[in-house]
C-alpha cells in the first residue's frame, strides 16, 4: 500500500503553527502559572520571607510544554550576603508516554543505518526502502531467561549515523518539522508521518509486546 502524504496549511492539529496547538500550549502554561501563584500567595500568610511567581525562560515553557517534566523551585535561601532564589527542569523525551516529533528514526533498509528526519544528507525520493521506527526501539531491552539470569535484545537493529545521530553535525533545525517533511515527499514523508501515528496513537506496536516477547523469544519478560 503506498500512502500519498499532503500538507494543508494549518490543517493538522499537531501543526506547530496551527492554532489547535497555539491553544493547547496557552492553557497548558496558564494552568501552571495559575496554580504555582496560588500555592505561592498562600504559602506566604503568616511568613517572614515574601516568595514570588518565578520567571521561566521561552526555551524552558517549551521543554515543560512539550515533554514530561519535573520542575524544582528553590527561592529564599542565604548564600553569603545574597538571597538565591532559582529553578531547575528535568525533562524525559525518551518515554512512551511522550512521542516528540524529533523522536522518529528514519530506517534505511538498503544500507542498514537509521537517520533523524532532519538529516541533511538522507535522500527523500531517491530510496525505496524507508521505515520510520520510535527511538525507544534502537535501545537495549531486558528479558528474564527461564532460570532467572537477565537477556537482552534490540527491537531494531540498525546502527545509527554517525553524523546525524552521533555528532549531530548533519542536522537541519527546521522551525516547523511538519512542514519540512512534507516538503520531502515521497517515501521518506510517508515513512515519518505514519511511524508517528501509529506511535502516539497506539495503532501498531509489536515490538513493545509482552505477550509476542514470550512467544518470540520463549521466556519471560519485564
Amino acid at each position: 500500500m503506498i500512502l500519498e502524504v499532503r500538507w494543508i496549511q494549518n490543517g493538522s492539529i499537531e501543526d506547530p503553527d496551527s492554532n489547535f496547538n497555539q491553544h493547547r500550549l496557552e492553557v497548558i502554561r496558564y494552568v501552571i502559572e495559575r496554580n504555582l501563584s496560588i500555592a505561592i500567595a498562600n504559602y506566604n500568610k503568616g511568613g517572614t520571607t515574601s516568595f514570588q511567581m518565578p520567571n521561566l525562560s521561552e526555551d524552558d515553557w517549551e521543554r515543560v510544554q512539550n515533554n514530561v517534566c519535573i520542575i524544582s523551585f528553590l527561592q529564599g535561601l542565604s548564600i553569603g550576603g545574597k538571597i538565591y532564589n532559582g529553578y531547575a527542569i528535568v525533562s524525559n523525551n525518551k518515554n512512551q508516554e511522550v512521542v516528540a516529533e524529533n523522536s522518529i528514526y528514519i530506517v534505511d533498509k538498503n544500507a542498514g543505518r537509521y537517520h533523524q528526519v532532519t538529516d541533511s544528507e538522507l535522500p527523500d525520493n531517491s530510496n525505496k526502502n524507508y521505515q520510520g521506527f520510535f527511538n525507544l526501539d534502537f535501545e537495549r531491552k531486558t528479558i528474564v531467561t527461564e532460570d532467572g539470569k537477565p537477556g537482552y535484545f534490540m527491537p531494531q537493529e540498525s546502527l545509527g549515523c554517525y553524523s546525524c545521530v552521533i555528532t549531530r553535525a548533519k542536522l537541519e533545525t527546521p522551525d516547523n518539522i511538519y512542514k519540512y517533511v512534507a516538503g520531502k515527499k515521497g517515501t521518506l514523508a510517508t515513512a515519518y508521518f505514519t511511524a508517528l501515528g501509529r506511535e502516539r496513537y497506539s495503532m501498531y506496536k509489536s515490538n513493545r509486546d509482552p505477550d509476542m516477547l514470550k512467544q518470540k523469544f520463549g521466556v519471560a519478560t519485564y
